[in-house]
């Protein structure tokens, strides 16, 4: 009782303070509306009061409205607007923001696309630490987006968010060590890559470390793990999995023979769009 006593308190003060004009109290009241954790949820009123902070200038207001603006969320979706405010967050050095600026510009969301500010939005957002975008810059060095391929520096941002246990590039890292690119041929560094990749349920990355437990690339050879690999990344809907885990079942590869199983899985995987599944011996 005394707790619920103090939070409506606390939301007397918050709104008062809101009312008179504090910007951050502005944006703490819309916060406090958009989860619903003291007041009833109600994303108009979030909308309304992030509105009001944001135009005062606060810098975490101005994403949350271009956050809004993004997902209708209290507002009806307007992805001009969103780019709008995203911008203003982002020129104030909002990380996320500029992250979604520089994603903006690669995709033409909300006005035009220009892969060279791409580039450069991504660049501040990676230069500020976050994983996401040091992720998407070492795709734009690999794909020349706004810049030069440069596959070295690619690797060099992969590493970056990888050690920020991001998924993609925890894969992309272990098959730039698996083929040499950017860095020298690295099989041990390969596996732990893709390993650590794989047990984040990322499909493409459990295919990959079957195939080093099956080839015995980075590791020993084991082929009961592989079979447990291709099985997990099967179950995520991965098509060539589903086919890779039919042909383990109809040869008994890691696991004991079964015609019934692989016929399964191999049917799941023609329906998943393989198409070699349709001319296979089941």
């Amino acid at each position: 009782l005394v707790g619920i006593k103090d939070e409506k308190k606390g939301l007397y003060w918050l709104r008062k303070a809101a009312n008179q004009g504090s910007a951050a109290d502005q944006l703490l009241l819309g916060i406090e509306y958009a989860n619903g954790s003291v007041v009833k949820k109600n994303e108009q009123k979030a909308f309304e009061w992030f509105e009001k902070s944001a135009n005062q200038g606060n810098v975490d207001a101005q994403w949350q409205l271009a956050c809004c603006y993004a997902r209708g969320k209290g507002v009806e979706v307007d992805n001009r607007m969103s780019v709008i405010w995203s911008k203003k967050a982002a020129i104030k050095g909002h990380v996320k923001a500029q992250y979604s600026v520089g994603l903006s510009y690669e995709l033409g969301i909300g006005g035009e696309k220009d892969s060279r500010k791409a580039f450069e939005w991504m660049e501040k957002s990676a230069n500020q630490g976050d994983a996401e975008a040091q992720y998407k810059l070492g795709l734009y060095y690999r794909t020349s987006v706004g810049v030069i391929k440069d596959d070295l520096k690619s690797c060099r941002w992969y590493e970056k968010s990888a050690k920020q246990n991001h998924s993609k590039a925890q894969y992309s890292l272990g098959i730039n060590y698996l083929y040499g690119k950017g860095v020298n041929k690295d099989p041990r560094k390969a596996y732990e890559w893709l390993e650590k990749a794989a047990k984040q349920d990322l499909a493409v990355a459990q295919v990959y470390l079957a195939g080093c437990y099956d080839l015995g690339v980075g590791t020993k050879k084991n082929p009961r793990k592989a079979f447990e690999w291709v099985q997990k990344a099967a179950q995520l809907n991965h098509a060539e999995a589903q086919y890779m885990l039919g042909q383990s079942y109809y040869y008994g590869e890691g696991v004991s023979r079964n015609p019934a199983m692989a016929k399964k899985w191999i049917k799941k995987s023609h329906d998943n769009g393989n198409k070699k599944a349709a001319d296979s011996i089941c």
